[in-house]
């Protein structure tokens, strides 16, 4: 071990850069492994970088592959990665067959550069990995929402899934109306950009999500609201973005029939309800007078919401918690106006763009509603697992905890 003193006595930018140059330059025999490990207890996690090059270059050279494991397993922070990094990572961290001892990554990104394979590697390293915060971008199908919520039900706390297109009617991210989602600990569900449609609603509002805080979700109005307004989770919201899309795909003929049977007035024919407001407003007669929207601190709609629209959220006999309100195409010159007299106690944004990522902390302070790119891993060991993980996942870890 006295080759190593010098380089992990004193905690610094050099040292973890020669430190990372002999790692990766020379095979860690085991012994040498666990000792380097606990002697970079006390080195801060900020020190403890691994770049996102490191994770490159897996091949057939099993020392080679071995050592890159063993660098993984020493680092503390890192930047957004790959599928390929995904899978390198995933790797070194499965090679851990310890029943004392758990790396856990703390938030995780992936860009999904090839479009949509996180959501199968994920599946992959099922018992491997303990995720408690993840943020995928770019992923083409969003499979790795699915992947994710059943993966890393036990504690998974955050899931941000960036959906980059698809064919929506054929498409359910993953998701299966007849396996059952159940995320104890789950507080952020964040879906972005391409809209759900019906074939991914039923798992969702099905779900068991009794930690459930804040959302932000893109839908095609119509009916669909009315179907999450009825999920067990919808009551315990505090935080609510909606990104209402007022066009369907022409071929999701399940979406249209959808629209037909719930959306009471709808007119195919002019895409509006019958008094010519749009579904949007809808919705928002809907929201405004549901007893489940009761707990809403802060809501923000982005969508076609006219003068109708409005008026439902003025004439409001539930959102009575409201903090903060945020709504775009308001369609009405007085609309800041009205909805700042009908919400006295609320900060009421007319306009302007998605507040999400603005919103940092919940109402009472805690983990961020919007994840940065940073990776941080940590090794804990049995006892550090707080009691609620370790009733969620039972004592023996079924996969979770131990291998």
């Amino acid at each position: 071990m006295t080759k190593w003193a010098q380089l992990l006595a004193d905690p610094s930018p050099d040292a973890w850069a020669a430190l990372r140059a002999r790692v990766l330059g020379a095979t860690l025999h085991v012994d040498e492994f666990e000792k380097v490990h606990d002697a970079l207890a006390h080195w801060p996690p900020e020190l403890r970088a691994l770049r996102g090059t490191d994770l490159n270059g897996r091949g057939e050279d099993p020392e080679r592959n071995d050592r890159v494991h063993a660098w993984t397993l020493l680092c503390r922070r890192g930047p957004a990665i790959n599928p390929e990094q995904l899978r390198v990572l995933g790797d070194a961290i499965g090679l851990v067959e310890s029943p004392n001892h758990r790396h856990v990554i703390d938030h995780l990104c992936v860009h999904d550069e090839e479009g949509d394979v996180v959501g199968p590697i994920l599946a992959r390293f099922w018992g491997a990995l303990s995720v408690r915060s993840l943020r995928v971008d770019q992923c083409f199908s969003g499979d790795a929402l699915g992947a994710a919520l059943y993966q890393f039900k036990h504690l998974l706390q955050h899931l941000e899934v960036d959906i980059n297109g698809y064919e929506p009617y054929v498409q359910t991210h993953g998701l299966d109306p007849e396996k059952p989602v159940s995320c104890a600990a789950l507080r952020v569900l964040a879906i972005d950009y391409y809209p759900l449609f019906s074939g991914a609603l039923p798992a969702l509002t099905d779900a068991h999500l009794p930690q459930l805080e804040a959302l932000n979700l893109p839908l095609v109005p119509g009916g669909a609201l009315r179907r999450l307004l009825d999920a067990p989770w919808f009551r315990q919201l505090h935080t609510l973005r909606l990104r209402l899309t007022e066009h369907p795909d022409s071929h999701d003929t399940s979406y249209l029939e959808w629209l037909d049977a719930r959306c009471d007035g709808y007119d195919r024919g002019s895409d509006r309800m019958a008094d010519g407001s749009t579904r949007t407003d809808d919705e928002l007669r809907v929201l405004a007078s549901s007893p489940s929207a009761a707990s809403l601190r802060r809501l923000a709609i982005d969508g076609d919401a006219g003068p109708a629209g409005v008026a439902a959220l003025c004439g409001h006999t539930q959102l009575h918690a409201l903090e903060e309100l945020w709504i775009t195409g308001a369609g009405a010159d007085d609309a800041r106006s009205r909805l700042a007299a009908a919400f006295p106690s609320a900060s009421v944004h007319v306009g302007g763009g998605s507040p999400w990522s603005g919103w940092s902390e919940r109402p009472e302070g805690g983990a961020p509603l919007h994840r940065d790119t940073e990776m941080r891993l940590r090794t804990l060991t049995y006892q550090e697992f707080s009691e609620e993980e370790v009733a969620m996942i039972g004592e023996r870890g079924d996969g979770v905890l131990n291998r």
